[in-house]
């Protein structure tokens, strides 16, 4: 019964809008135009896209804000920063497919190829030094905790000499997050 009185006030709305459409099809065709035309000029042309996924997806007053924060006033670095303008990761593996972290072998050719990477001009002739993003104070480049481990220690026997901690490892006061660097995924 309801369904039916619905369908009859939709027909019989319709009804008239399509006699207006044909008796004066001038306002029909142009109001949409004009619309448009303001819209994109006043509203989208000022729009601005967010892809910051914290901002996206968090509420404003969530834990996930509140732990991020907290980390930064304890001084820890936090790396995975997806929104932060241009950025590159890479992920090495061994060609053996073996361990990564504690052979010198490999801990040499990576910091052989970080100190390529910092010292390779741009095509306008910057360094990574001159364009990386910065630590908090300003002096030097933000690194993976992985990479800045490796820089500390200067080899894989040294790193397998001390006992990592997981999730952060804190010796003599540094912070290192290693809990997205480390496994096998």
């Amino acid at each position: 019964m309801i369904a039916k009185w619905i369908d009859d006030k939709l027909r019989r709305m319709f009804y008239h809008v399509g006699r207006a459409v044909v008796f004066l099809p001038a306002p029909f065709i142009l109001l949409p135009l004009v619309a448009t035309g303001l819209l994109g000029y006043f509203g989208l042309s000022k729009l601005q896209i967010s892809d910051d996924l914290e901002y996206l997806f968090t509420p404003n007053n969530g834990q996930a804000k509140s732990d991020r924060q907290a980390l930064w006033d304890a001084g820890f670095e936090i790396t995975d920063r997806v929104a932060w303008g241009s950025t590159a990761r890479i992920i090495i593996q061994a060609t053996d497919g073996g361990d990564v972290l504690f052979r010198d072998d490999v801990v040499t050719e990576i910091l052989r190829f970080h100190d390529v990477l910092r010292t390779t001009n741009t095509t306008s002739g910057q360094t990574l030094d001159t364009i990386c993003e910065r630590t908090f104070d300003g002096t030097q480049c933000r690194l993976s905790n992985a990479l800045r481990l490796m820089i500390d220690a200067g080899s894989g026997a040294n790193l397998s000499n001390i006992n990592l901690t997981y999730p952060y490892y804190n010796p003599n006061g540094l912070n290192y997050s290693l809990g997205l660097y480390l496994g096998n995924e």
